[in-house]
Protein backbone atom coordinates (compact mmCIF):
# COMPACT_ATOMS: atom_id res chain seq x y z
CA UNK A 1 0.00 0.00 0.00
CA UNK A 2 1.26 3.48 -1.02
CA UNK A 3 1.49 6.31 1.47
CA UNK A 4 1.11 9.83 0.32
CA UNK A 5 1.74 13.01 2.92
CA UNK A 6 2.95 13.38 6.07
CA UNK A 7 1.24 13.30 9.53
CA UNK A 8 1.26 17.19 10.99
CA UNK A 9 -0.19 16.23 13.85
CA UNK A 10 -2.97 18.48 15.75
CA UNK A 11 -3.44 21.83 14.29
CA UNK A 12 -4.03 23.63 17.16
CA UNK A 13 -1.71 21.96 18.92
CA UNK A 14 1.13 23.01 16.28
CA UNK A 15 0.24 26.22 16.69
CA UNK A 16 0.44 26.38 20.37
CA UNK A 17 4.11 26.78 20.00
CA UNK A 18 4.43 29.79 19.05
CA UNK A 19 4.40 31.17 15.34
CA UNK A 20 6.15 34.16 15.70
CA UNK A 21 8.79 33.81 13.15
CA UNK A 22 9.01 30.56 12.45
CA UNK A 23 8.30 28.70 9.42
CA UNK A 24 4.62 26.97 9.71
CA UNK A 25 3.40 24.55 7.55
CA UNK A 26 -0.19 24.81 5.92
CA UNK A 27 -2.40 22.53 7.94
CA UNK A 28 -4.42 20.35 6.23
CA UNK A 29 -7.60 18.98 7.44
CA UNK A 30 -9.74 16.31 5.36
CA UNK A 31 -13.66 15.84 4.77
CA UNK A 32 -15.19 13.11 3.24
CA UNK A 33 -18.85 14.22 2.78
CA UNK A 34 -21.47 11.02 3.43
CA UNK A 35 -22.84 9.32 0.55
CA UNK A 36 -26.04 11.44 -1.09
CA UNK A 37 -29.12 9.76 -1.66
CA UNK A 38 -28.68 9.80 -5.15
CA UNK A 39 -25.43 8.47 -4.74
CA UNK A 40 -26.93 5.69 -2.94
CA UNK A 41 -30.40 5.25 -5.30
CA UNK A 42 -28.08 4.86 -8.41
CA UNK A 43 -26.23 1.65 -6.60
CA UNK A 44 -22.59 3.71 -6.35
CA UNK A 45 -19.64 1.90 -4.00
CA UNK A 46 -17.80 4.09 -1.56
CA UNK A 47 -14.02 4.00 -2.59
CA UNK A 48 -12.70 6.08 0.67
CA UNK A 49 -12.00 4.34 3.98
CA UNK A 50 -10.61 6.20 7.06
CA UNK A 51 -8.33 4.51 8.84
CA UNK A 52 -7.76 6.08 12.43
CA UNK A 53 -8.23 9.70 12.94
CA UNK A 54 -5.14 10.72 10.23
CA UNK A 55 -4.98 8.22 7.34
CA UNK A 56 -7.17 8.22 4.40
CA UNK A 57 -7.52 4.79 2.50
CA UNK A 58 -8.23 5.00 -0.90
CA UNK A 59 -8.98 1.76 -2.61
CA UNK A 60 -10.16 1.88 -6.10
CA UNK A 61 -12.66 -0.20 -7.59
CA UNK A 62 -10.90 -2.03 -10.39
CA UNK A 63 -8.93 -3.83 -8.07
CA UNK A 64 -6.30 -1.91 -8.35
CA UNK A 65 -3.25 -0.95 -5.43
CA UNK A 66 -4.67 1.07 -2.26
CA UNK A 67 -3.25 4.05 -1.77
CA UNK A 68 -3.00 6.10 1.69
CA UNK A 69 -2.87 9.84 2.74
CA UNK A 70 -2.09 11.32 5.99
CA UNK A 71 -3.18 14.56 7.25
CA UNK A 72 -3.63 16.56 10.39
CA UNK A 73 -7.28 15.08 10.73
CA UNK A 74 -9.18 12.87 8.50
CA UNK A 75 -13.18 13.28 9.47
CA UNK A 76 -15.21 10.74 7.90
CA UNK A 77 -19.23 11.22 6.84
CA UNK A 78 -20.55 10.16 10.54
CA UNK A 79 -18.74 13.78 12.12
CA UNK A 80 -21.03 16.93 12.92
CA UNK A 81 -20.36 20.34 12.05
CA UNK A 82 -19.17 20.73 16.34
CA UNK A 83 -17.10 17.86 15.21
CA UNK A 84 -15.52 19.45 12.32
CA UNK A 85 -15.38 23.16 13.96
CA UNK A 86 -13.43 21.16 16.47
CA UNK A 87 -10.94 19.39 14.88
CA UNK A 88 -9.76 21.98 12.45
CA UNK A 89 -8.53 24.49 15.52
CA UNK A 90 -10.41 27.38 14.20
CA UNK A 91 -10.73 28.78 17.82
CA UNK A 92 -6.98 28.61 18.04
CA UNK A 93 -6.80 30.84 14.43
CA UNK A 94 -9.00 33.14 16.35
CA UNK A 95 -6.40 33.42 19.03
CA UNK A 96 -4.09 34.53 17.25
CA UNK A 97 -5.98 36.92 15.34
CA UNK A 98 -6.82 38.68 18.59
CA UNK A 99 -2.79 38.95 19.35
CA UNK A 100 -2.51 40.54 15.38
CA UNK A 101 -1.75 37.60 13.16
CA UNK A 102 -2.89 37.19 9.74
CA UNK A 103 -5.08 33.88 9.56
CA UNK A 104 -6.85 32.34 6.86
CA UNK A 105 -9.02 29.33 6.32
CA UNK A 106 -10.03 27.83 3.09
CA UNK A 107 -11.52 24.69 1.64
CA UNK A 108 -10.50 23.08 -1.84
CA UNK A 109 -12.48 20.14 -3.62
CA UNK A 110 -14.43 18.68 -6.44
CA UNK A 111 -17.62 20.77 -6.98
CA UNK A 112 -20.38 18.97 -5.08
CA UNK A 113 -18.20 17.81 -2.24
CA UNK A 114 -19.57 20.07 0.64
CA UNK A 115 -17.07 22.45 0.74
CA UNK A 116 -19.97 25.64 1.04
CA UNK A 117 -21.86 23.05 3.25
CA UNK A 118 -18.43 23.09 5.45
CA UNK A 119 -17.70 26.89 6.12
CA UNK A 120 -21.79 28.03 6.15
CA UNK A 121 -24.19 25.25 6.49
CA UNK A 122 -26.95 24.44 4.08
CA UNK A 123 -28.09 27.11 2.16
CA UNK A 124 -31.32 29.21 3.53
CA UNK A 125 -34.48 28.02 3.03
CA UNK A 126 -36.09 31.18 2.36
CA UNK A 127 -35.83 35.04 2.70
CA UNK A 128 -34.01 36.18 5.80
CA UNK A 129 -34.80 32.15 7.24
CA UNK A 130 -31.80 31.19 9.74
CA UNK A 131 -29.49 28.39 9.73
CA UNK A 132 -30.50 25.68 12.31
CA UNK A 133 -27.65 26.03 15.04
CA UNK A 134 -26.55 22.32 14.77
CA UNK A 135 -25.97 22.76 10.96
CA UNK A 136 -24.01 26.07 11.14
CA UNK A 137 -20.74 26.08 9.39
CA UNK A 138 -17.48 27.17 10.36
CA UNK A 139 -18.04 30.50 9.98
CA UNK A 140 -21.26 30.99 12.17
CA UNK A 141 -19.20 29.00 14.79
CA UNK A 142 -16.49 31.04 14.79
CA UNK A 143 -18.67 34.34 14.66
CA UNK A 144 -20.28 33.31 18.06
CA UNK A 145 -16.83 32.26 19.88
CA UNK A 146 -15.24 35.41 18.71
CA UNK A 147 -17.19 37.48 19.84
CA UNK A 148 -18.54 36.14 22.98
CA UNK A 149 -14.26 35.92 23.36
CA UNK A 150 -13.72 39.71 23.10
CA UNK A 151 -16.39 40.24 25.31
CA UNK A 152 -14.15 38.37 28.01
CA UNK A 153 -10.80 40.36 27.11
CA UNK A 154 -9.56 43.68 29.32
CA UNK A 155 -9.72 45.96 26.13
CA UNK A 156 -12.15 46.53 24.04
CA UNK A 157 -12.58 45.10 20.32
CA UNK A 158 -14.04 46.18 17.32
CA UNK A 159 -14.65 44.25 14.44
CA UNK A 160 -15.11 44.94 10.73
CA UNK A 161 -15.47 43.14 7.48
CA UNK A 162 -15.75 43.07 4.17
CA UNK A 163 -17.59 40.10 1.64
CA UNK A 164 -16.30 39.58 -2.05
CA UNK A 165 -16.01 36.96 -4.44
CA UNK A 166 -14.15 36.26 -7.94
CA UNK A 167 -16.37 35.89 -10.36
CA UNK A 168 -15.15 35.05 -13.98
CA UNK A 169 -12.04 36.77 -12.83
CA UNK A 170 -13.63 39.86 -11.92
CA UNK A 171 -13.71 41.39 -8.35
CA UNK A 172 -16.79 42.00 -7.50
CA UNK A 173 -18.09 43.58 -3.66
CA UNK A 174 -21.22 41.48 -1.76
CA UNK A 175 -21.72 44.42 0.50
CA UNK A 176 -21.90 47.36 -1.98
CA UNK A 177 -25.06 49.44 -1.65
CA UNK A 178 -25.72 48.95 -5.60
CA UNK A 179 -25.51 46.25 -7.65
CA UNK A 180 -21.93 44.89 -7.78
CA UNK A 181 -19.48 45.90 -9.45
CA UNK A 182 -15.58 45.07 -10.57
CA UNK A 183 -13.28 46.11 -8.34
CA UNK A 184 -9.18 46.99 -9.01
CA UNK A 185 -6.89 44.11 -7.31
CA UNK A 186 -3.69 46.81 -6.53
CA UNK A 187 -0.23 46.23 -4.82
CA UNK A 188 1.71 48.39 -2.70
CA UNK A 189 4.97 47.40 -0.69
CA UNK A 190 2.75 48.08 2.68
CA UNK A 191 -0.09 46.23 2.04
CA UNK A 192 0.88 43.68 -0.51
CA UNK A 193 -2.00 42.66 -2.23
CA UNK A 194 -5.40 44.71 -2.12
CA UNK A 195 -9.17 45.59 -3.58
CA UNK A 196 -9.62 49.08 -4.34
CA UNK A 197 -12.72 50.81 -2.92
CA UNK A 198 -14.05 47.60 -1.12
CA UNK A 199 -16.51 47.97 1.36
CA UNK A 200 -15.66 47.51 4.96
CA UNK A 201 -18.65 47.37 7.64
CA UNK A 202 -18.09 48.01 11.32
CA UNK A 203 -19.95 44.94 12.82
CA UNK A 204 -21.96 45.75 16.71
CA UNK A 205 -22.78 42.27 17.11
CA UNK A 206 -23.25 38.70 16.39
CA UNK A 207 -26.88 39.26 14.66
CA UNK A 208 -25.58 42.10 12.36
CA UNK A 209 -22.70 39.84 11.62
CA UNK A 210 -25.28 36.92 10.90
CA UNK A 211 -27.23 39.45 8.32
CA UNK A 212 -23.97 40.65 6.52
CA UNK A 213 -23.23 36.75 6.09
CA UNK A 214 -26.65 36.33 4.52
CA UNK A 215 -27.14 39.15 2.09
CA UNK A 216 -23.39 37.74 0.84
CA UNK A 217 -24.65 34.66 0.45
CA UNK A 218 -27.94 35.64 -1.38
CA UNK A 219 -25.79 37.79 -3.76
CA UNK A 220 -23.25 35.31 -4.81
CA UNK A 221 -23.51 33.82 -7.93
CA UNK A 222 -24.91 29.92 -7.89
CA UNK A 223 -26.63 27.43 -10.38
CA UNK A 224 -27.53 24.05 -10.76
CA UNK A 225 -25.85 20.82 -12.56
CA UNK A 226 -25.77 17.55 -12.91
CA UNK A 227 -23.77 17.09 -9.87
CA UNK A 228 -24.76 19.73 -7.79
CA UNK A 229 -28.06 21.61 -7.39
CA UNK A 230 -26.36 24.41 -5.66
CA UNK A 231 -22.93 24.92 -7.21
CA UNK A 232 -21.08 28.35 -6.23
CA UNK A 233 -19.94 29.59 -9.23
CA UNK A 234 -17.51 32.22 -7.82
CA UNK A 235 -14.93 32.28 -5.13
CA UNK A 236 -15.68 33.97 -2.17
CA UNK A 237 -13.91 36.18 0.42
CA UNK A 238 -14.95 36.66 3.92
CA UNK A 239 -12.65 38.83 6.05
CA UNK A 240 -13.28 40.05 9.47
CA UNK A 241 -10.74 42.80 10.78
CA UNK A 242 -9.98 42.80 14.19
CA UNK A 243 -8.50 45.38 16.04
CA UNK A 244 -7.36 46.12 19.56
CA UNK A 245 -6.19 49.41 21.39
CA UNK A 246 -2.76 49.60 21.77
CA UNK A 247 -0.87 49.62 25.48
CA UNK A 248 0.36 52.44 26.01
CA UNK A 249 3.07 52.41 28.41
CA UNK A 250 4.98 55.62 30.11
CA UNK A 251 7.80 55.59 29.19
CA UNK A 252 6.68 55.58 25.75
CA UNK A 253 5.63 58.64 24.00
CA UNK A 254 1.45 58.76 22.53
CA UNK A 255 1.07 57.18 19.11
CA UNK A 256 -0.01 58.76 16.18
CA UNK A 257 -3.57 59.57 15.92
CA UNK A 258 -3.07 58.75 12.19
CA UNK A 259 -1.30 55.29 13.39
CA UNK A 260 -3.88 52.35 12.89
CA UNK A 261 -4.47 50.29 16.07
CA UNK A 262 -3.03 46.97 16.39
CA UNK A 263 -5.16 44.71 14.19
CA UNK A 264 -5.39 40.94 12.87
CA UNK A 265 -7.14 39.50 9.98
CA UNK A 266 -9.26 36.31 9.87
CA UNK A 267 -9.92 35.61 6.19
CA UNK A 268 -12.57 32.39 4.96
CA UNK A 269 -12.41 31.84 1.37
CA UNK A 270 -14.56 29.40 0.15
CA UNK A 271 -13.43 28.09 -3.13
CA UNK A 272 -15.25 27.67 -6.58
CA UNK A 273 -15.43 23.59 -7.19
CA UNK A 274 -13.20 22.52 -9.91
CA UNK A 275 -15.56 20.19 -12.15
CA UNK A 276 -15.23 18.37 -15.53
CA UNK A 277 -18.02 20.28 -18.52
CA UNK A 278 -18.51 16.70 -19.83
CA UNK A 279 -19.59 15.60 -15.88
CA UNK A 280 -21.69 18.21 -15.02
CA UNK A 281 -23.40 18.99 -18.75
CA UNK A 282 -22.53 22.44 -18.64
CA UNK A 283 -23.44 24.62 -21.62
CA UNK A 284 -23.35 28.05 -22.68
CA UNK A 285 -22.46 30.37 -19.75
CA UNK A 286 -22.03 27.98 -17.00
CA UNK A 287 -18.90 26.27 -19.83
CA UNK A 288 -17.47 29.83 -19.53
CA UNK A 289 -17.67 29.70 -15.66
CA UNK A 290 -16.57 26.37 -15.55
CA UNK A 291 -13.47 27.54 -17.26
CA UNK A 292 -12.16 30.50 -15.26
CA UNK A 293 -13.27 28.40 -11.96
CA UNK A 294 -10.54 25.88 -13.55
CA UNK A 295 -8.16 27.91 -14.85
CA UNK A 296 -7.58 30.24 -11.18
CA UNK A 297 -7.41 26.43 -9.87
CA UNK A 298 -4.67 25.55 -11.97
CA UNK A 299 -2.93 28.86 -11.39
CA UNK A 300 -3.32 28.62 -7.79
CA UNK A 301 -1.82 24.55 -7.78
CA UNK A 302 1.31 25.94 -10.04
CA UNK A 303 1.75 28.65 -6.86
CA UNK A 304 1.78 25.82 -4.62
CA UNK A 305 4.10 23.57 -6.81
CA UNK A 306 6.61 26.35 -6.83
CA UNK A 307 6.28 27.08 -3.29
CA UNK A 308 7.70 23.53 -2.26
CA UNK A 309 10.43 24.14 -4.36
CA UNK A 310 13.64 24.11 -1.97
CA UNK A 311 15.31 26.99 -4.00
CA UNK A 312 11.97 28.89 -4.08
CA UNK A 313 13.82 32.21 -2.89
CA UNK A 314 15.97 32.35 -5.99
CA UNK A 315 12.43 31.73 -7.79
CA UNK A 316 9.68 33.47 -9.46
CA UNK A 317 6.12 32.38 -8.00
CA UNK A 318 3.36 33.73 -10.45
CA UNK A 319 0.95 35.31 -8.05
CA UNK A 320 -0.41 37.72 -10.73
CA UNK A 321 -1.56 34.70 -12.97
CA UNK A 322 -5.36 35.21 -11.40
CA UNK A 323 -7.12 37.51 -8.63
CA UNK A 324 -7.42 34.21 -6.48
CA UNK A 325 -3.56 33.97 -6.22
CA UNK A 326 -3.17 37.64 -5.60
CA UNK A 327 -5.27 37.60 -2.86
CA UNK A 328 -4.06 34.58 -1.64
CA UNK A 329 -0.34 35.29 -1.70
CA UNK A 330 0.13 36.17 1.53
CA UNK A 331 -1.96 33.18 2.95
CA UNK A 332 0.29 30.56 1.07
CA UNK A 333 4.12 31.94 1.00
CA UNK A 334 3.63 35.08 3.38
CA UNK A 335 3.56 35.94 6.71
CA UNK A 336 0.38 34.57 7.61
CA UNK A 337 -0.84 30.85 9.51
CA UNK A 338 -3.69 29.17 6.93
CA UNK A 339 -5.88 26.40 7.41
CA UNK A 340 -6.95 24.32 4.36
CA UNK A 341 -10.12 22.49 4.55
CA UNK A 342 -10.12 19.71 2.11
CA UNK A 343 -13.34 18.40 1.14
CA UNK A 344 -14.12 15.02 -0.71
CA UNK A 345 -16.50 12.76 -2.11
CA UNK A 346 -16.73 9.22 -1.33
CA UNK A 347 -18.57 8.05 -4.30
CA UNK A 348 -15.82 5.26 -6.85
CA UNK A 349 -17.73 7.65 -9.65
CA UNK A 350 -15.83 11.06 -8.64
CA UNK A 351 -12.60 8.95 -7.95
CA UNK A 352 -10.47 10.80 -10.08
CA UNK A 353 -11.37 14.37 -9.15
CA UNK A 354 -11.03 13.00 -5.69
CA UNK A 355 -7.58 11.51 -6.27
CA UNK A 356 -6.26 15.16 -7.88
CA UNK A 357 -8.10 16.79 -4.39
CA UNK A 358 -6.31 14.37 -2.20
CA UNK A 359 -2.72 15.11 -4.32
CA UNK A 360 -3.45 19.41 -4.56
CA UNK A 361 -3.62 19.18 -0.71
CA UNK A 362 -0.59 16.78 0.20
CA UNK A 363 1.38 19.21 -1.79
CA UNK A 364 -0.41 22.15 0.04
CA UNK A 365 0.44 20.92 3.88
CA UNK A 366 4.28 20.62 2.70
CA UNK A 367 3.80 25.02 1.69
CA UNK A 368 5.34 26.89 5.01
CA UNK A 369 4.86 30.24 6.03
CA UNK A 370 6.68 32.43 8.13
CA UNK A 371 3.85 34.09 10.45
CA UNK A 372 4.40 37.30 11.69
CA UNK A 373 2.56 40.01 13.70
CA UNK A 374 2.43 43.80 12.46
CA UNK A 375 5.19 46.18 14.11
CA UNK A 376 4.12 48.86 16.38
CA UNK A 377 4.63 52.34 14.80
CA UNK A 378 6.69 53.07 17.85
CA UNK A 379 9.19 50.64 16.59
CA UNK A 380 9.30 52.48 13.07
CA UNK A 381 12.13 54.29 12.88
CA UNK A 382 13.57 56.10 10.38
CA UNK A 383 16.86 54.71 8.97
CA UNK A 384 18.90 57.15 10.80
CA UNK A 385 17.80 55.44 13.97
CA UNK A 386 17.56 52.18 12.95
CA UNK A 387 21.79 52.77 11.64
CA UNK A 388 22.35 54.30 15.56
CA UNK A 389 20.70 51.25 17.20
CA UNK A 390 22.11 49.06 15.69
CA UNK A 391 25.62 50.61 16.29
CA UNK A 392 24.34 50.62 19.81
CA UNK A 393 24.05 46.95 19.75
CA UNK A 394 27.64 45.94 18.23
CA UNK A 395 29.03 48.69 21.22
CA UNK A 396 27.19 47.09 23.68
CA UNK A 397 28.36 42.96 22.45
CA UNK A 398 31.70 44.10 22.43
CA UNK A 399 32.06 45.97 25.82
CA UNK A 400 29.94 42.57 26.95
CA UNK A 401 32.75 40.49 25.83
CA UNK A 402 35.55 42.59 26.81
CA UNK A 403 34.02 42.10 30.21
CA UNK A 404 33.92 38.50 30.02
CA UNK A 405 36.81 38.39 28.96
CA UNK A 406 38.73 40.00 32.38
CA UNK A 407 40.18 37.99 35.10
CA UNK A 408 36.73 37.28 37.30
CA UNK A 409 39.38 36.49 40.01
CA UNK A 410 40.80 40.23 40.11
CA UNK A 411 40.27 41.74 43.81
CA UNK A 412 36.79 44.37 43.35
CA UNK A 413 35.35 43.01 40.30
CA UNK A 414 32.79 40.95 41.68
CA UNK A 415 31.50 43.85 43.58
CA UNK A 416 31.67 46.21 40.93
CA UNK A 417 29.99 43.80 38.50
CA UNK A 418 27.12 43.32 41.59
CA UNK A 419 27.05 47.11 41.80
CA UNK A 420 26.21 47.84 38.12
CA UNK A 421 23.90 45.08 38.22
CA UNK A 422 21.63 46.57 40.51
CA UNK A 423 21.60 49.90 39.63
CA UNK A 424 18.47 51.18 38.88
CA UNK A 425 18.06 52.37 34.76
CA UNK A 426 15.39 54.58 35.80
CA UNK A 427 17.41 56.32 38.58
CA UNK A 428 20.31 56.64 35.99
CA UNK A 429 18.19 58.54 33.89
CA UNK A 430 16.82 60.83 36.21
CA UNK A 431 20.75 61.37 37.07
CA UNK A 432 21.26 62.28 33.40
CA UNK A 433 18.43 64.70 33.45
CA UNK A 434 18.89 66.69 36.53
CA UNK A 435 22.42 67.26 35.01
CA UNK A 436 21.30 68.42 31.75
CA UNK A 437 19.06 70.59 33.55
CA UNK A 438 21.89 71.92 35.56
CA UNK A 439 23.94 73.07 32.74
CA UNK A 440 21.56 74.01 30.92
CA UNK A 441 20.79 76.70 33.56
CA UNK A 442 24.66 77.46 33.74
CA UNK A 443 24.96 78.32 30.02
CA UNK A 444 21.58 80.69 30.30
CA UNK A 445 23.81 82.84 32.88
CA UNK A 446 26.76 82.55 31.04
CA UNK A 447 24.60 84.20 28.06
CA UNK A 448 22.84 86.48 30.18
CA UNK A 449 26.46 87.84 31.33
CA UNK A 450 27.91 87.92 27.73
CA UNK A 451 24.75 90.29 26.38
CA UNK A 452 25.50 92.27 29.85
CA UNK A 453 28.84 92.89 29.12
CA UNK A 454 28.59 93.27 25.11
CA UNK A 455 25.49 95.96 26.10
CA UNK A 456 28.04 97.70 28.72
CA UNK A 457 30.77 97.91 25.89
CA UNK A 458 28.39 99.64 23.55
CA UNK A 459 27.57 101.92 26.28
CA UNK A 460 31.59 102.77 26.88
CA UNK A 461 32.43 103.09 22.93
CA UNK A 462 29.51 105.47 22.57
CA UNK A 463 30.98 107.34 25.48
CA UNK A 464 34.21 107.62 23.75
CA UNK A 465 32.82 108.79 20.51
CA UNK A 466 31.04 111.85 22.15
CA UNK A 467 34.37 112.41 24.29
CA UNK A 468 36.39 112.52 20.97
CA UNK A 469 34.16 114.81 19.32
CA UNK A 470 33.79 117.11 22.25
CA UNK A 471 38.52 117.30 22.40
CA UNK A 472 38.26 117.88 18.46
CA UNK A 473 35.55 121.16 19.22
CA UNK A 474 37.73 122.72 21.91
CA UNK A 475 40.93 121.67 20.42
CA UNK A 476 39.88 123.44 16.93
CA UNK A 477 39.46 127.27 18.83
CA UNK A 478 43.32 129.42 18.62
CA UNK A 479 43.75 132.91 19.30
CA UNK A 480 45.03 135.62 16.77
CA UNK A 481 44.08 136.56 13.43
CA UNK A 482 45.00 133.94 11.58
CA UNK A 483 42.82 130.80 11.49
CA UNK A 484 42.68 128.71 14.17
CA UNK A 485 45.38 125.74 14.39
CA UNK A 486 44.88 122.05 15.44
CA UNK A 487 45.31 121.68 18.50
CA UNK A 488 49.11 121.12 19.17
CA UNK A 489 48.80 117.62 20.85
CA UNK A 490 47.34 116.37 18.02
CA UNK A 491 50.11 117.29 15.67
CA UNK A 492 53.27 115.37 15.02
CA UNK A 493 55.50 117.52 17.56
CA UNK A 494 58.10 117.12 19.46
CA UNK A 495 56.85 116.20 23.40
CA UNK A 496 56.06 119.03 25.60
CA UNK A 497 57.99 119.93 28.26
CA UNK A 498 57.32 120.91 31.90
CA UNK A 499 58.87 122.74 34.41
CA UNK A 500 62.34 121.35 35.10
CA UNK A 501 62.13 121.27 38.74
CA UNK A 502 59.48 118.43 38.51
CA UNK A 503 62.77 116.23 38.15
CA UNK A 504 64.02 113.92 35.89
CA UNK A 505 62.06 111.17 37.08
CA UNK A 506 58.63 112.33 36.11
CA UNK A 507 60.04 114.11 32.53
CA UNK A 508 61.07 110.39 31.59
CA UNK A 509 58.15 108.73 32.97
CA UNK A 510 55.75 111.22 30.53
CA UNK A 511 57.84 110.94 27.83
CA UNK A 512 57.65 106.90 27.83
CA UNK A 513 53.92 107.65 28.00
CA UNK A 514 54.20 109.74 25.30
CA UNK A 515 56.31 107.05 23.51
CA UNK A 516 54.30 104.32 24.06
CA UNK A 517 50.67 105.17 21.61
CA UNK A 518 50.75 105.92 17.98
CA UNK A 519 52.31 109.12 16.63
CA UNK A 520 51.29 112.22 17.79
CA UNK A 521 47.95 114.02 16.30
CA UNK A 522 46.30 110.74 15.26
CA UNK A 523 43.12 109.61 17.39
CA UNK A 524 44.80 107.07 18.98
CA UNK A 525 47.53 108.94 20.87
CA UNK A 526 45.08 111.47 22.28
CA UNK A 527 41.74 108.67 23.03
CA UNK A 528 43.74 105.93 24.02
CA UNK A 529 43.63 105.36 27.78
CA UNK A 530 47.30 105.29 27.98
CA UNK A 531 48.15 108.91 27.43
CA UNK A 532 46.54 112.13 28.81
CA UNK A 533 43.87 114.40 27.02
CA UNK A 534 45.17 117.50 26.26
CA UNK A 535 43.19 119.67 28.98
CA UNK A 536 45.13 117.44 31.40
CA UNK A 537 48.15 118.48 30.17
CA UNK A 538 47.59 121.84 29.63
CA UNK A 539 46.29 121.48 33.47
CA UNK A 540 50.00 119.83 34.28
CA UNK A 541 51.80 123.23 33.18
CA UNK A 542 52.87 121.51 30.07
CA UNK A 543 53.66 123.93 27.27
CA UNK A 544 53.59 122.90 23.32
CA UNK A 545 56.62 122.90 21.63
CA UNK A 546 58.06 125.71 19.51
CA UNK A 547 56.50 123.86 15.77
CA UNK A 548 53.46 124.74 17.32
CA UNK A 549 53.93 128.06 18.02
CA UNK A 550 54.42 127.77 21.79
CA UNK A 551 57.24 129.69 24.02
CA UNK A 552 60.95 128.79 22.71
CA UNK A 553 62.02 127.69 25.67
CA UNK A 554 61.17 125.60 28.73
CA UNK A 555 61.36 128.06 31.36
CA UNK A 556 58.74 130.59 30.10
CA UNK A 557 55.16 130.31 31.98
CA UNK A 558 51.88 129.36 30.22
CA UNK A 559 49.06 131.98 30.56
CA UNK A 560 46.60 131.19 33.25
CA UNK A 561 43.71 131.43 30.80
CA UNK A 562 43.47 131.47 27.07
CA UNK A 563 42.26 134.63 25.88
CA UNK A 564 38.89 135.01 23.46
CA UNK A 565 39.68 134.61 19.94
CA UNK A 566 39.12 137.59 17.71
CA UNK A 567 36.16 137.82 15.59
CA UNK A 568 36.62 137.73 11.96
CA UNK A 569 34.63 140.56 10.87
Amino acid sequence: MEERGSPDGDPARSLEQGPQGQETPIQVVLRVRPMSTAELRRGEQSALHCSGTQTLQVSPPGGGPDVAFRFGAVLDGARTQEDVFRACGVRRLGELALRGFSCTVFTFGQTGSGKTYTLTGPPPQGEGAPVPPSLAGIMQRTFAWLLDRAQHLGAPVTLRASYLEIYNEQVRDLLSVGSPRPLAVRWNKTRGFYVEQLRVVEIGGLEALMELLQMGLSRRRSSSHTLNQASSRSHALLTLYISRPRPQPQQMPPLDPGEPPASGKLCFVDLAGSEKVAATGSRGELMLEANNINRSLLALGHCISLLLDPQRKHNHIPFRDSKLTKLLADSLGGHGVTLMVACVSPSARCLPETLSTLRYASRAQRVTTRPQAPKSPVAKQPPRLENEMLQLQEENCRLRFQLDQMDPKAPGLHGARGAWAQRNLYGMLREFMLENERLRKEMSQLQSSRDLAWGEQQVLAQQVQELKGRLLSACSIWPGPAAAPLCPYLTPAAPCHEPRHRGADRSASRDADWEGGGPLGSPTACGAPKHPTCAERWSRGCKPGPEAGGPQTPDQQLPATWPEPATTQ
